[in-house]
């Protein structure tokens, strides 16, 4: 059986809601910037995205 990886942000869903109930413990506004920092945090581990001195350019 294999076993597929989590990404960042799917993680983070994981870590921002309680196991026993599903209800969140953050609020909207912050787990909003938080899955959007986990997506281009995976783009950049891929490789898919560089910074290039204050500019975040895609590679691939």
């Amino acid at each position: 059986m294999s076993r597929q990886q989590l990404t960042f942000a799917d993680e983070l869903i994981l870590l921002a809601h309680r196991e026993s109930d599903g209800k969140q413990l953050i609020p909207n506004n912050v787990l909003n910037i938080s899955l959007t920092a986990a997506e281009l945090a995976e783009l950049a581990a891929l490789g898919r995205v560089e910074l290039r001195g204050a500019d975040l350019a895609v590679v691939d």
